[in-house]
């Protein structure tokens, strides 16, 4: 006999029509929510206008208040919604309210003043606990004016939307919490300067992974933005999800792939083997050593939130770019901006300092990076803070972070909130002069006066004549801005560098202790042509190929300049002279100028860039001879010539070894570039 089945159902009806009276199922909505940067203590940028986002169920209203100024809109058919309240001044604490149909958020403690992104690698994450007299500066740290926002360290193929972090009220309990033992010491100091000096809040965004490379941090948007770096944009586009380019690639993918499952099936009926399937497109490298991940996870989450700025110290491992990494500097900066649509807000950052490298790197590959940091200072409303007095070249992470923020506000104070008596630039090479046997050095950013900080003589000084063979040199200072340097045994001087080593520790300051920054007068010499690098990533081939684990595929035009293996390019051993390595470009370019360099080793002495149309007859169009044990890079322009085969020419070599047997010609890179930036 069947039970009555009404019971049950009339139970039913009840539970439902009670849970659907109260509101409830809240999974059928999506829930009001707002990003982690919207909480409690958090601090809102003043005087801008002020965006607040987050997600609801598509299609509901959304009313945010704040302080007495309100905005509405409603979510779009994702669950986003956006809003942008009134520019305000600092004052009292307020309460950020968000009000959606069915519920509100309410946060507490919201503060107006100054808020500062801060990013890099472990210099900017190193924490406040292990700076010089960390257990003082943590126990003084009672700053209710100043709150932290700690990014957790983080990797996506992605643009990501929201990230699992809050805000800090400064003190030494939340000052001294986190990795690596704490909150970054650096940004600290940066911000309690402003604190003290602004007598505003300020809200400090952390945003660091140590050992992280700058490619990991730009945007795909600050790829294209730099005419030399369209090479990699092209690839980082086409491995981005959501993107045309990525669309495209996958398209052609799938299309491979069903043509080979229809292969592979009739190959299995037919019993044949089965043939290996198409290789799917590969993803960005993700981590700290990837590319654009860190962004996407870190970064991307923070726009557009209002900042004033942002802070960087980053560098370290991109050691041996040269003048690459101000390239990259430009598309980091470039892509941020981009992004956060607030205009050329200030990016200041932070010198590499002095320390002793080992693995690949020379001695020289460091200053070529201070070279390529200095550089950057050309892109509008940037800033560099000099650390050459307060590196440890025995520590890779120097102790005085103090210092280091206080700079980096020197240069915020000077340059964003108009203290004009502050001297905030270090003394930097301006021109050369030859007086007789002596070289006559000029200096400007020197504020009261150049100084030797120590009392003793000046150090790190060379010259050099034609040849560039730089010896050490006296120097002394004649005058409010200049130096004369000189060595008897170089009585026809021609060039001069300063502090031209990684392990440098120079004393030449200005009065205001600021540090002078290294250079090599005949820069120009060496700076990256516009336009893109038209050789990277293209093949060639040697006509004395290296048999051996040098000049592995790609080696000459993988981008990088590291001499070691894995990065530099090799002949065989043959004493067979001239020997020739053949770049194809894949078409017609109007050529203007070749970037080339040498590694420590190996015997490569005169080298002539070669060029064709055709590939069938080659015109010399430059020239260039190295020198025996040392790295060098150079840049050959020449006559605009169309081309796409560039050849270049092992024309002698030196018989010296080091090393390695003569015979061998190395290169550490080939670059290419075109005429005036232009296409043939």
């Amino acid at each position: 006999m069947s039970k009555n089945p009404f019971p049950r159902l009339t139970f039913f009806f009840l539970f439902f029509s009670a849970i659907f009276l109260s509101g409830g199922f809240r999974g059928l909505r999506a829930e009001l929510k707002l990003p982690g940067l919207f909480g409690g203590h958090m601090v809102f940028q003043q005087g801008v206008p002020l965006p607040v986002w987050g997600w609801a169920s598509p299609g509901e209203k959304v009313r945010v208040s704040l302080g007495g100024d309100h905005a509405s809109t409603r979510a779009d058919a994702r669950g986003c919604w956006k809003v942008v309240l009134p520019a305000r001044k600092p004052g009292n604490p307020l309460v950020l309210e968000v009000q959606g149909e069915n519920e509100g958020i309410y946060i507490p403690d919201v503060l107006v003043g100054e808020v500062w992104v801060c990013s890099g690698q472990s210099n900017m994450e190193m924490g406040i606990g292990l700076v010089n007299n960390a257990e003082e500066e943590i126990r003084n740290a009672r700053y209710p004016g100043i709150r932290l926002f700690m990014v957790p360290r983080k990797s996506s193929p992605n643009p990501e939307r929201d990230v699992d972090a809050s805000w800090k009220v400064c003190s030494p309990e939340t000052l001294s919490q986190g990795g690596w033992r704490g909150f970054s010491a650096c940004a600290y100091f940066f911000g309690r300067k402003l604190h003290k000096e602004l007598g505003v809040p300020v809200g400090l965004i952390q945003a660091c992974w140590g050992g992280s490379r700058i490619e990991a941090w730009i945007p795909p948007e600050g790829f294209s933005l730099v005419p030399n770096l369209r090479g990699p944009a092209a690839m980082v586009w086409a491995r981005t999800p959501g993107t045309k380019a990525y669309r495209k690639e996958y398209a052609a993918y799938l299309d491979k792939i069903a043509f080979w499952l229809s292969a592979a099936r009739k190959a299995l009926q037919a019993g044949e083997g089965v043939p290996p399937p198409p290789r799917a497109p590969e993803i960005l490298p993700q981590g700290r050593s990837g590319i654009t991940g860190l962004y996407n996870a870190m970064i991307h989450p923070l726009v557009p939130f209002a900042a004033r700025g942002a802070i960087w110290y980053q560098g370290e491992a991109n050691n041996g770019d040269g003048m690459l990494y101000f390239k990259k500097m430009q598309a980091l900066v470039r892509g941020w901006r981009r992004l956060w649509g607030e205009g050329a807000f200030p990016f200041y950052f932070v010198q590499i300092a002095p320390h002793c490298y080992g693995g690949a790197l020379t001695p020289f590959d460091l200053p070529e990076l201070w070279e390529a940091q200095e550089a950057a200072q050309a892109i509008p409303n940037t800033g560099m803070a000099g650390t050459m007095d307060l590196g440890n070249v025995r520590d890779i992470h120097p102790k005085n972070k103090q210092e280091v923020g206080r700079r980096l506000a020197l240069w915020a104070l000077a340059e964003t909130y108009g203290r004009a008596d502050l001297v905030h630039r270090c003394p930097s090479f301006k021109s050369l002069s030859l007086e007789g046997g002596k070289a006559r050095v000029f200096f400007e950013h020197c504020g009261g006066g150049l100084v030797s900080r120590d009392g003793k003589p000046l150090n790190w000084f060379e010259v050099a004549g034609p040849d560039r063979a730089f010896v050490k040199a006296r120097a002394e200072i004649s005058g409010k801005d200049s130096v004369l340097v000189w060595n008897e045994k170089a009585p026809s001087p021609k060039f001069v560098r300063f502090a031209w080593n990684q392990t440098a520790f120079p004393n030449l300051a200005s009065r205001e202790g600021l540090p002078a920054l290294p250079f090599r007068s005949d820069r120009e010499a060496y700076r990256i042509p516009p336009g893109p690098n038209l050789a990277w990533g293209r093949p060639y081939r040697s006509s004395d190929p290296n048999i051996y684990k040098f000049g592995g595929t790609g080696a000459l035009t993988d981008g990088s300049w590291l001499p070691d293996s894995k990065h530099c390019f090799a002949t065989g051993k043959s004493p067979r002279f001239p020997k020739s390595v053949t770049l194809d470009l894949g078409k017609v370019y109007r050529l203007g100028a070749v970037r080339i360099g040498t590694p420590p080793f190996g015997s490569t002495r005169g080298v002539k860039i070669a060029l064709s149309r055709e590939g069938g007859k080659f015109t010399v169009a430059a020239s260039r001879v190295f020198p025996f044990g040392r790295a060098e890079k150079a840049v050959l322009p020449f006559a605009p010539v169309k081309a796409r085969f560039v050849r270049v020419i092992f024309t002698g070599h030196y018989r010296k070894r080091k090393r390695y047997d003569p015979n061998y010609m190395f290169l550490t890179e080939l670059e290419v570039y075109p005429a005036s930036g232009k296409r043939g």
